[in-house]
């Protein structure tokens, strides 16, 4: 019997199969879960997430970058 390969988050309990697809950067799924379960923790805690507070903070200055 060979062994099973998988990757997993543990902080989201979120698991794929196929490890060849993660190295591919297909990553959508575990930042999906980590975001949901960050929003889930945090609304537990306090009815108002960090992420929600994130996207009223002040936009970060445009900065440019130069070719010399």
């Amino acid at each position: 019997m060979p062994p099973y390969r998988m990757v997993k988050d543990l902080r989201a309990n979120y698991e794929v199969l196929d490890p060849d697809s993660v190295i591919e950067e297909d990553v959508e799924g575990f930042i999906l879960s980590y975001l949901s379960a960050c929003l889930d923790k945090d609304e537990d805690d306090n009815g108002e997430s960090d992420l929600h507070n994130f996207a009223k903070a002040e936009p970060v200055p445009h900065v440019q970058t130069l070719n010399l």
